[in-house]
């Protein structure tokens, strides 16, 4: 709906300012693939007031919001420097667009103030009438000339914005009309009357006469929405920073603009006119499924039309450790629609090791080294430099890792090896024996695979042979539970392509002391069953590699925050 309300400067003016009061209709949407949804007329409000009764389910206009199956509108605080009224249109006078005064949000979004489901948009010089007057509307975003439309070939999202919030600073357009008066009356001091109100109601959708002429109201340019999710994981920390689309036409530009839409008889040739980048700021992460990702739309504004040789190149960044990858698409041909959104999804495939974030502890302990009564503070105050992570220890009084043998999440020190209701026993940890055989066969250092972990990129992880249980004795004929090996309990791992067959990977995910995590991505260390046969009491057996080599290390500390050691199978 679209209300004016002419309000008198004195008691006997002619003219006055307007208050448009735009709350948008259900129907002011961009669909996906042209399938409509239901558009049902709402509720006219009969309250005649600005920011008066609106349906809760109206959107507007020039914000994105990414649904299942549309792209919804909303105001944003800008739009009333691109939102013209024809004052000559009611009675088909000379030519006169006025952009609004300025504009007052009315209604926000419950879960975010940054969005403006209702506003009023004040205008001057409209003349106070009581006839049912219908007045053309344009909006025209990032132009202040109601003639001509700009698609921006450079766009911006903030994306921590939770919308695509300046589709109309990109080059967002759209027609409309406001009809249909009513008048509200008010007593003068002298007892006469007088009817400074008149409220008008707008259709965004519909059809309508300008100037002897039949137009459909609605969005002129088209949509593109990028839509980028893991499978394998939510990467939280991780974000879209930059989307470019390039074709072989003008995809961008100034062109002329009417109720007709965007004059494209020609269109712009130019080099910069055949791309688009959006770049996005301040955090638009990548989802775990395509229904998040709908939420963490970037949105790009572009010329309708048909487009022959597209690539779209999308940016990955984790702005912490700088590490940034790309999607490639190439599409032979693309077709945009005047008025619709074209959603694209991409799935990534990068393997997420964020569970194993949460289950570092001691060796042989109960509970793991960061629990919810004892938590990390966040945000997790990553440190990553060459490719290098680390947290460093949390001051007082956040230093709650574990210290004393009497907290559950202490190492054990009783026993020669781990104890049912132990982290290590349910992970059901390989012996040094087992381990022992990994050292028989060659293992590979992987410095190309990216990963996450806690929602960061790392790479550095070590291919080995999948551990069989069950051996009496390691690969040397000794028993290395009882006696701890002086030789032959180190190897040199290799580069370079491999056969995977019988393998499986094992991130160099670092381990914590006194409070503090190093080393990942270049580190990696692994609990297994046994603890020290030469110091039962404060070293245990683990599984440790680095880009040079892997060692069964008898004497590791059992105070290390470590791993459970996979048996990769």
């Amino acid at each position: 709906m679209f209300q004016i309300r002419n309000k008198t400067v004195s008691a006997f003016a002619l003219c006055a300012i307007a208050v448009f009061g735009l709350y948008g209709c259900g129907s002011d949407n961009i669909v996906d693939n042209g399938k409509d949804k239901e558009g049902q007329e709402q509720e006219l409000p009969k309250v005649l007031f600005t920011g008066g009764l609106g349906n809760e389910e109206t959107k507007s206009r020039t914000g994105g919001v990414e649904d299942a199956t549309k792209l919804d509108f909303v105001w944003t605080a800008n739009d009333y420097k691109y939102f013209f009224v024809d004052l000559g249109s009611p009675q088909n006078a000379p030519v006169n667009w006025k952009a609004a005064k300025y504009m007052t949000p009315i209604e926000k979004d419950a879960g975010n103030d940054k969005i403006i489901k209702k506003a009023s948009f004040y205008y001057e010089d409209i003349p106070l009438t009581n006839q049912n007057y219908t007045y053309a509307l344009r909006y025209v975003g990032g132009s202040n000339n109601p003639n001509q439309v700009r698609i921006k070939n450079i766009q911006k999202q903030t994306g921590d914005a939770g919308f695509a919030d300046q589709l109309g600073e990109n080059g967002d357009c759209f027609i409309g009309y406001a009809s249909g008066w009513h008048t509200i009356s008010l007593k003068k001091p002298d007892g006469s009357w007088f009817y400074p109100y008149i409220n008008y109601y707008f259709n965004p959708n519909g059809g309508y006469t300008y100037r002897g002429q039949s137009y459909q109201a609605g969005h002129k340019a088209s949509y593109i929405s990028f839509m980028v999710y893991n499978l394998k994981g939510e990467m939280k920390n991780t974000y879209i920073s930059q989307v470019k689309i390039t074709a072989d036409q003008g995809i961008n530009g100034t062109r002329p603009f009417s109720e007709a839409g965007i004059d494209l008889t020609t269109r712009p040739s130019n080099s910069l006119n055949k791309y688009i980048r959006l770049e996005i700021s301040n955090g638009l992460s990548i989802a775990a499924n395509r229904a998040d990702a709908r939420k963490k739309a970037a949105v790009m504004v572009a010329f309708p039309g048909e487009y022959t040789n597209v690539q779209v190149e999308i940016k990955i960044l984790d702005p912490v450790s700088g590490t940034v990858f790309g999607i490639k698409r190439n599409y032979a041909k693309m077709k945009l629609e005047e008025g619709k959104n074209l959603p694209l999804y991409f799935s990534l495939d990068i393997p997420d090791f964020g569970q194993n974030f949460e289950t570092y502890h001691m060796w042989g302990a109960k509970d793991y080294y960061w629990m919810p009564s004892s938590p990390l503070p966040t945000p997790h105050n990553w440190v990553i430099t060459g490719g290098v992570g680390s947290i460093a220890a949390p001051a007082a009084p956040n230093d709650v890792w574990p210290k004393l043998d009497t907290d559950t999440r202490w190492y054990e020190k009783d026993y020669y090896e781990v104890q049912s209701g132990t982290v290590d026993y349910t992970s059901d940890v390989p012996k040094p024996n087992d381990a022992s055989y990994i050292l028989t066969q060659d293992c590979y250092w992987d410095n190309e695979t990216t990963y996450t972990i806690d929602g960061h990129l790392f790479k550095g992880l070590l291919w080995i042979p999948k551990i069989i249980k069950g051996h009496a004795t390691a690969y040397d004929g000794n028993d290395w539970s009882g006696a701890s090996p002086s030789s032959g309990h180190e190897k040199t791992v290799k580069t370079g392509v491999h056969n995977v067959s019988g393998y499986f990977a094992l991130p160099a995910l670092g381990w914590w002391v006194d409070g503090a995590l190093s080393n990942v991505g270049k580190e990696g260390r692994y609990w297994l069953w046994d603890c020290d046969p030469d110091n039962t009491n404060d070293n245990a057996y683990s599984v440790y590699f680095n880009s040079q080599k892997i060692i069964i290390q008898h004497d590791t500390p059992k105070k290390y925050g470590c791993l459970s050691m996979p048996k990769g199978n």
